[in-house]
């Protein structure tokens, strides 16, 4: 599968299960949670106006075990290293994306500035990886 161009990104739920959704450019729609330690992440096969549409018609894109069989707290970060990882997300076209998020103190937000960091740090994610492995490895060379 190639490269997502992805429209809006919106946290959901902050707690367990960790939730996104949005929509991608070209008017589908995404859906993702990650629950009991497996992120699952599906796109509408047609341009849907509600996440409810979306399992209608949908087809899952992402469907693997990432955590243990109890956890269900994921941090964007780790969401977008996935999506990166698996060729789903292009950290180049991130900074186009709407960013939604929640903040404690002022509700949800929509941020480009937002998505321009986040990108900066998704390119680090792919040259050091998600949890700084491709560091030590070019340090074991």
């Amino acid at each position: 599968m190639s490269k997502i161009d992805f429209e809006t990104i919106e946290r959901t739920c902050c707690a367990c299960p960790s939730q996104w959704q949005g929509y991608l450019t070209d008017g589908r729609m995404f859906y993702a949670r990650y629950r009991w330690g497996r992120l699952a992440v599906e796109f509408s096969n047609k341009p849907v106006k509600d996440v409810s549409e979306l399992f209608d018609d949908c087809t899952i894109v992402y469907d693997s075990d990432d955590g243990d069989g109890f956890d269900g707290l994921m941090t964007d970060w780790k969401f977008y290293g996935i999506l990166l990882k698996n060729n789903l997300l292009d950290a180049n076209s991130i900074t186009r994306v709407t960013i939604k998020y929640f903040s404690r103190f002022f509700g949800y937000l929509e941020d480009r500035a937002f998505a321009r960091s986040l990108a900066k740090g998704i390119r680090r994610i792919t040259k050091y990886g998600l949890f700084g492995d491709k560091a030590d490895e070019d340090k074991n060379k």
